[in-house]
């Protein structure tokens, strides 16, 4: 049986996925940044926006760092969107 939503209500299944895939397209981004060898001059520039200083160095492109990065990437996403559903929705809920 499938659930009915209010009006207002956000599912959480589909704000995780939306999210989900949008933390993971940001961590594949970044990772084709590293493997083009582009990783350090972003670093310095976002740093530099951010007026900070560059202490930290990229390692070499790893392939399966990159994937393990991308999949830890949609499952936090997913796992936020969820969460923000669930308090949204708790938070928007009808009032007796």
């Amino acid at each position: 049986m499938v659930k009915q939503m209010r009006e207002g209500e956000i599912s959480g299944h589909r704000l995780g996925l939306a999210l989900g895939y949008l933390f993971a397209l940001v961590h594949l981004i970044w990772a084709l940044v590293v493997v083009v060898g582009l990783g350090g001059t972003a670093m310095n520039w976002v740093f530099l926006l951010h007026f900070l200083d560059l202490v930290y160095t990229v390692l070499p492109f790893s392939f399966l760092t990159a994937i393990i990065l991308v999949i830890l990437g949609f499952v936090v996403g997913y796992v936020v969107g969820l969460l923000f559903a669930l308090f949204w929705n708790k938070c928007t809920g009808k009032r007796k």
